[in-house]
């Protein structure tokens, strides 16, 4: 809910503030994770209230009103993304994530997804993911890992009435691939760039060397970014499936299948 207040200041002019309510239903303490990165000079929506009560919290913050990322917002997007992945010393707290769906019942509804798929676009040879997707899996859970938004999207970022570029949608904020946010937004910053992938990637690694100190051969970062990227997008693909939106679900199924090979290169190395 967006709910706009006015109020009088103590200088005596009336002032206008606008904020979007959320209620967090889940237990997730969000506006811990706010207050936390804010703390450590991540780039979020200002706390305005927080009401705890036990096994949910009623959130109020400062309204974002322009959503999105178009090209002048990458090179500082990036710079954001890194500086949040290199945070060290996170409280278990605000590090910890939510426990997923027992594994083999995802891969049930993997399966399905893929036979679906299948029916489609066989050309993509989707039948094969599924053993990759297990092998990947099992290495994605070794990577080194690092503080992560975790859902983060076009549509978790936007620029304040104050014109800050900021982070939100903070439920899902917890330790994870390092990797996991620049791989989920990666494919929208070339988009709006123009630029390649590899290029982004370069531009991220620069800002996380000197945010964290970094360092590496680029094409081991890049081979770790499509591993992390073929995990992620099939374990999206069976909700992806199920919106029933055919154009949109064959970009995803493209991306897939062009990581599919350096992937199987990474497995059988």
């Amino acid at each position: 809910m967006i709910m706009t207040l006015t109020y009088g200041a103590t200088d005596g002019t009336r002032r206008d503030q606008t904020l979007f309510f959320k209620l967090n239903g889940d237990d997730s303490r969000e506006a811990e994770r706010y207050r936390f990165l804010a703390g450590r000079g991540i780039s979020v929506p200002d706390v305005a209230l927080c009401v705890e009560r036990e096994g949910e919290e009623v959130l109020a913050v400062q309204f974002v009103p322009s959503v999105g990322v178009v090209a002048i917002d990458v090179d500082e997007l990036v710079e954001l993304v890194a500086a949040l992945n290199s945070l060290t010393d996170v409280p278990c707290a605000i590090a910890a994530t939510r426990p997923g769906m027992v594994q083999s019942e995802f891969e049930q509804l993997l399966a399905r997804a893929l036979d679906e798929i299948s029916a489609v676009w066989p050309e993509c040879r989707p039948g094969a993911w599924l053993e990759a997707y297990r092998e990947a899996a099992r290495i994605y859970l070794t990577l080194p890992q690092a503080l992560t938004h975790g859902e983060l999207a076009a549509q978790q970022v936007g620029r304040t009435e104050d014109g800050r570029l900021v982070l939100f949608d903070l439920a899902t904020v917890g330790s994870r691939a390092r990797l996991a946010d620049i791989a989920n937004l990666l494919e929208t910053l070339v988009q709006v760039s123009g630029q390649d992938e590899q290029t982004v990637l370069g531009h991220y690694l620069h800002h996380l060397s000197s945010a964290s100190g970094s360092t590496g051969p680029t094409d081991q970062w890049w081979a770790e970014l499509r591993l992390t990227r073929f995990v992620q997008e099939l374990e999206a693909l069976p909700w992806r499936v199920s919106l029933n939106r055919p154009a949109e679900l064959r970009h995803h199924i493209q991306t897939i299948a062009a990581d599919y090979p350096a992937v199987l290169d990474q497995i059988v190395a």
